[in-house]
């Protein structure tokens, strides 16, 4: 491909950016601009895009995608390009970013259909298991939707699909039988909705033929204008979802690495707890015998201030422990379904209680001096 009859002056293009989101994951930034000097000995220069109401800051060597599209026999191609940044220039109010070509043009793979926003309910079989997937939103290539188990890359599925947007009695009985028909479906990726407590699953269809291609096309574009002509059938079907998910009474257990943390500050909580008690009985003075007296033993009858003291100090640092994992529990609070850590609570209660008992102590019974009895 001659990249001089394409990347003109004056030619509108896109410049993709790699960047970071507020989560510090990769992100791509996408933004319009067009040439200034056309494709040159692998050089052409372009009009500084702007983000935000300002213009981009480039740096000099930064790695760039640079989309274009080609007008060939009545069909609109889109090619991507690999570019570096070599200058930025400043000729009074314009200004320039001068690129170098660093790939061939790869043509990049426009989506076939748009996707609609449909609510639909599919049962299949998976691992020999009665399984449940409701739809986000279907396009003619794949599907979003939700499912209570979690699922693997590559693992693939049939479901039973319906084209057929109008009752058996209104069209041909043949053509309707038609529209139903089985799609291979093939898992793209699976990631955790911890706040509905179910995984998002992407979905690519594999292995369909030019008839159930078109079906599914038709289908897409009546439910699209369903959507259009009728007033708030979308918000009805996100409402519909939305009781659908509120309804389930499942306990479908999603745990992440916060939830995991939580859980093991609490059995850490309880674990300093059991041995500030321990500490405690070790700092009580030992009973006096009945045959001490009789044998005329003397036996000391103090308090060991050690061992109160390691009761006291673990009961003040597991109550920090308790209070770091209530506000880290807090954090995971996004609906009603989820609720706090109900050991945490109770350990850091007695935590509470166990510190009162301790002052008290610590304010009527001299542990801290010896106090003997003959």
């Amino acid at each position: 491909m001659d990249l001089k009859e394409f990347l003109l002056p004056s030619r509108s293009i896109e410049v993709a950016i790699t960047t970071e989101d507020e989560n510090h994951k990769p992100a791509i930034l996408r933004l319009k601009t067009v040439i200034e000097t056309g494709y040159e000995n692998g050089f052409f220069k372009i009009i500084a895009p702007m983000h935000h109401g300002r213009l981009y800051n480039f740096r000099e060597d930064e790695l760039l995608t640079i989309t274009f599209t080609t007008q060939n026999d009545q069909k609109k191609d889109a090619f991507d390009i690999k570019c570096r940044v070599v200058s930025r220039e400043h000729k009074g109010a314009l200004y320039t970013i001068t690129l170098r070509s660093t790939s061939e043009p790869q043509k990049v793979q426009r989506r076939q259909a748009f996707r609609v926003n449909i609510f639909n309910t599919y049962t299949f079989l998976y691992k020999d298991q009665q399984q449940q997937l409701v739809t986000k939103d279907i396009s003619s290539t794949g599907l979003r939707g939700l499912t209570t188990m979690q699922m693997f890359k590559e693992d693939t599925f049939d479901i039973q699909f319906d084209g057929n947007t109008k009752d058996p009695t209104e069209i041909d009985p043949e053509l309707y039988a038609q529209k139903v028909f089985t799609i291979k479906c093939r898992v793209i990726d699976c990631m955790p909705q911890v706040e509905i407590r179910r995984y998002m699953q992407r979905i690519q269809f594999v292995e369909m033929t030019a008839s159930q291609s078109k079906y599914l096309i038709q289908y897409l574009y009546a439910k699209q204008a369903e959507i259009i002509f009728t007033e708030g059938s979308d918000t009805d079907q996100r409402a519909q979802m939305d009781q659908y998910f509120n309804a389930q009474n499942e306990n479908v257990q999603v745990e992440d690495a916060t939830t995991r943390r939580i859980q093991l500050i609490s059995l850490i909580s309880l674990f300093v707890f059991f041995f500030s008690i321990v500490f405690l009985l070790y700092a009580q003075p030992k009973p006096v015998y009945g045959l001490d007296r009789f044998f005329d033993y003397y036996r000391v009858q103090a308090w060991n201030s050690t061992y109160y003291l390691l009761a006291l100090f673990s009961s003040i640092t597991n109550i920090f422990i308790g209070i770091y994992g209530i506000i880290l529990n807090s954090t995971k609070i996004k609906s009603q379904k989820d609720h706090f850590n109900r050991l945490l609570i109770v350990t850091l209660t007695l935590n509470f209680i166990f510190i009162i008992v301790l002052v008290y102590l610590f304010t009527t019974v001299p542990i801290f001096s010896s106090n003997k009895v003959y």
